[in-house]
């Protein structure tokens, strides 16, 4: 039986510029435009996924 998206934690993400906290598929912050840090194991695989890394 496969996972259901709700038991998968959703990517968090920090900027470390300004402080932001976001919730989304995309690491990069809305407001300063640089790659946030990632909050939880979510945000690190989506990390891995994006930089082409397995």
């Amino acid at each position: 039986m496969s996972k259901s998206k709700k038991n998968r934690p959703r990517p968090r993400f920090i900027c470390r510029k300004c402080g932001t906290m976001w919730v989304n598929c995309d690491p990069v912050c809305l407001l300063c435009k640089i790659y946030g840090t990632p909050l939880n194991e979510g945000a690190e695989k989506l990390l891995k996924k994006r930089s082409g890394a397995t």
